[in-house]
């Protein structure tokens, strides 16, 4: 298909488009249009059911307020305290009512007089006089009040009964605070009422009594006839009680109330129907649009009942809606034929235009660059145009630009390779940097394990040696401490230390700590006091060993520049500025303080407040450098408010969690931890000269260390156990399967996890996969995330770190061998 039969089919295609716009505009536009010719009947016909509505609720409300006067509740009032003074009261009221009954009607004696000449009596004549002034007729027939026990108490005219309480009108008024009761007509006044009853109660809402008075609707009907009057005759409007009975029909006379129930057919007056529909009527065959509204009551003011019905032809209120229609087709043909005479014209134009730039654009595809095309007109064809003769011209500029494009891309491709061997290179030196991290761990460690030398003071007797290990041993923890906080450090700022979220308790986690550093405490006579002010969570989700790392920080930071005084723990529940509740510890000293000029480098690796700290207090300043970015990886922060010559405080504030403050515990307490003067302390043999456990167990160590070896048997003889030595795991796998055939199995094998041969994890399994039973517990320098982990899935039940500590490997050999024993020395 050439390009001008396209361009031909692109006009048609418009054309149809109006014609298909403008059926859908036609069908869019009569359901439009319908709808807001049935909303605005709608519309209307409620404005006039809600003005009767109004009207209604004014004479309601009119009486609601002269209820309220005092002559109304003064005569209520002492009408009911006369009747609560009566003996036999309800003999009294049905003997008057049958009196009233039985009294002529003129001359007025007796109570009827009496109450017929009262203030109130003459007050309610006054005013239904004034109204019938004011209205120009008789808006109300007569009006009387009874007492809350239902005895007429007030009236204009002599009523028909003296007992009203058993009337459904005082029935209803007095649940419902008003009642507005049917419509009647008076046949012999030609006037259609209804009966307007209001409760009264007194300042305190305690019923007095109920007013009943007869109402002229006249001011309804007017509202109908008024309405109607500016309706053309093909529309009525016409309102119904609920029982379906004329009303009034707009400037029409109809008998009284006269039953419609037959005009309702097609009309669904359920709530949520539709409020406009169309119906055709059964005597005329005409189709009519009816539209109603139901009363709604105003205000407080409960619905009449009442409906109000307008009736029009269908075909006069539907008429826009043709109109509508005949104007959309008139409009449709108008744009085809202006859009075919365009558009056929300029598709003639740009297809012979583009033809020639199509032959063109065929002869450079055979090579000749050189052909040109006619420019005709100033439009994007002609630019098009213009652009096509540029071409040829610059054919050859594109294709060296091309060829310079593809040296640069091979020129990134070449540095995007380099880069990525870079890359690799430098993966390979992390990976390189972290095992020789690893490997540096181990060998610190067991170089400080086989200096430590607190188990070999146990066996020495004479003091003077035995103060000498221990001497030893402090410098050898010293050198520990140094280790792991350059390799706390290093692991936090490589990024490889990881922080876990757990339930802990903080109570416990400071306790821990106080009871951890008295040691130090009691050695320079400072008492340590923790202090729980407030509510304190029984837990919080946080890491516990990290929490108590920082806290033994602060605690041994305040012990070590504190020379008189106290320390102090305090823990407590605060909101931070956003009112979310933080964790807060204070740990408070009475030390050298801080100057202002070191707080901040206070928090720097290696930073002492001046030159003479470390030779003074000793420390390499690492521990408050560790313990903020621990704070900080536990969403949290340390603060520092210190004077000199008085103290600091350091102050840890933490992220607890999820945390309800209405379940923490209120322990506001203060516990005094005192030192004790009596038990001197080196800070690292603490209990040197306690007797050693006693423990029956038969122990197998694969230890390759000769040092370590000799260390851990000494130290495991020392307390009872038969200990058997092995060097390298494939003889500890024999040794252990041998002793279990033999019928003495090892209650426990201690496992280092690097040694030759068999390492200690191929050995673990080894006896796992075996069928071994016995517990088995891991020896390792290592302390990096994930080696507790990885020795116990290799199949150990516990582990334990070198250096070894005495009395924390007893108690492991002697919880897993299970028949530990007092010393007998």
């Amino acid at each position: 298909m050439r390009i001008l039969h396209k361009l031909l089919l692109v006009v048609a295609m418009p054309v149809a488009m109006i014609w298909v716009v403008g059926l859908a505009a036609i069908r869019v536009g009569e359901d439009s249009l319908r709808a807001s010719i049935e909303a605005s009947a709608a519309a209307q016909t409620q404005a006039v059911m809600d003005e009767i509505d109004r009207a209604m609720h004014g004479h309601v409300a009119e009486w609601q307020a002269y209820v309220r006067g005092y002559l109304v509740q003064q005569t209520l009032a002492d009408s009911n305290r006369e009747f609560d003074a009566l003996g036999e009261r309800q003999r009294v009221i049905d003997a008057r009512d049958e009196a009233w009954v039985q009294t002529p009607a003129e001359p007025a004696t007796g109570l009827i007089r009496e109450l017929l000449e009262n203030r109130l009596s003459n007050d309610l004549r006054v005013r239904v006089a004034r109204l019938r002034e004011g209205h120009g007729y008789a808006l109300y027939g007569e009006v009387f009040l009874t007492n809350r026990f239902g005895a007429n108490a007030a009236m204009t005219g002599r009523t028909s009964d003296y007992r009203q309480d058993d009337e459904i009108w005082w029935q209803e008024a007095m649940r419902n605070g008003s009642y507005v009761g049917d419509v009647n007509f008076d046949d012999s006044a030609q006037v259609y009422s209804v009966d307007i009853c209001v409760r009264v109660d007194d300042a305190e809402g305690q019923m007095l009594g109920v007013l009943k008075a007869v109402l002229n609707i006249k001011e309804v009907t007017e509202i109908i006839d008024k309405r109607t009057a500016g309706y053309d005759d093909s529309r009525t409007l016409t309102l119904y009680t609920l029982d379906r009975r004329v009303i009034r029909r707009g400037n029409v006379d109809l008998p009284p109330l006269a039953d419609a129930s037959a005009e309702f057919a097609g009309l669904d007056l359920a709530p949520g129907g539709d409020s406009t529909v169309e119906r055709q009527e059964s005597q005329t065959g005409v189709t009519k649009l009816t539209s109603y509204a139901l009363s709604k009551g105003f205000g407080r003011f409960a619905s009449l009942g009442w409906i109000v019905v307008c009736d029009q032809d269908a075909a006069d209120a539907l008429a826009p809606i043709e109109s509508l229609s005949v104007w959309i087709y008139l409009a449709a043909n108008a744009a085809t034929i202006i859009a075919a005479a365009v558009a056929g014209g300029g598709a003639w134009n740009v297809g012979r235009r583009l033809c020639r730039l199509n032959d063109a654009a065929r002869l450079i595809g055979t090579g000749e660059v050189g052909t040109r095309v006619a420019v005709d007109g100033r439009d994007e064809i002609a630019d098009l145009a213009d652009s096509f003769n540029d071409m040829s011209r610059r054919l050859d500029e594109f294709s060296v630009s091309l060829m310079r494009a593809n040296t640069e891309l091979a020129e990134k491709n070449w540095e995007l390779t380099s880069y990525a061997n870079h890359l690799e290179r430098a993966q390979a030196r992390l990976k390189d940097q972290a095992e020789a991290l690893s490997i540096t761990t181990e060998t610190l460690r067991r170089a400080q394990a086989e200096a430590s030398a607190e188990e070999l003071a146990l066996a020495v007797e004479e003091p003077e040696l035995a103060d000498a290990v221990q001497t030893i041993h402090r410098n050898g923890r010293h050198l520990l401490e140094l280790i792991n906080d350059i390799l706390d450090l290093s692991r936090i700022e490589a990024g490889k230390l990881a922080v876990e979220r757990v339930a802990v308790s903080p109570a416990q986690i400071v306790r821990e700590v106080a009871s951890l550093m008295r040691v130090k405490a009691d050695a320079k006579g400072l008492p340590l006091e923790v202090e729980f002010r407030g509510p304190i969570p029984r837990q919080i989700q946080s890491d516990p060993t990290r929490l108590r790392q920082i806290l033994i920080n602060l605690v041994g930071n305040a012990i070590k520049f504190t020379q008189s005084g106290c320390i102090r723990i305090l823990t407590r529940l605060v909101p931070d500025f956003e009112g979310v509740h933080r964790l807060r510890f204070d740990v408070v000293d009475t030390g050298v303080g801080i100057p202002s000029e070191a707080m901040e480098q206070l928090f720097e690796p290696f930073a002492q407040a001046d030159n003479t700290t470390t030779r003074r207090f000793g420390g390499t300043g690492l521990g408050l450098a560790i313990s903020r970015r621990l704070a900080e990886m536990l969403h949290g922060e340390i603060l520092v408010d210190s004077t000199v010559g008085r103290g600091s405080t350091f102050s840890l504030v933490v992220d607890p969690g999820p945390c309800d403050v209405a379940a923490c515990e209120a322990a506001t307490e203060v516990e005094n931890l005192p030192p004790k003067p009596s038990e001197p302390h080196d800070g690292g043999a603490t209990g040197s000269r306690h007797e050693p456990r006693r423990i029956e167990a038969r122990v197998l160590l694969a230890e390759d260390g000769v040092d370590n070896r000799r260390l851990i048997s000494f130290v495991l003889r020392k307390a009872g156990v038969d200990v058997t030595l092995t060097d390298n795991g494939r003889a500890a796998v024999d040794l252990a399967l041998a002793a279990v055939e033999e019928g003495v199995p090892f209650d426990v094998i201690l496992m280092d996890m690097q040694m030759p041969v068999l390492d200690g994890y191929t050995a673990a399994r080894q006896l796992r996969t075996r069928g071994y039973e016995g517990p088995i517990v891991a020896l390792t320098a290592h302390a990096m995330t994930g080696d507790r982990e990885k020795c116990l899935e290799a199949g150990c039940d516990d582990y334990a770190t070198k250096p070894i500590e005495r009395a924390k490997l007893l108690e492991l050999i002697a919880r897993y061998a299970r028949n530990e024993q007092p010393s007998e020395r």
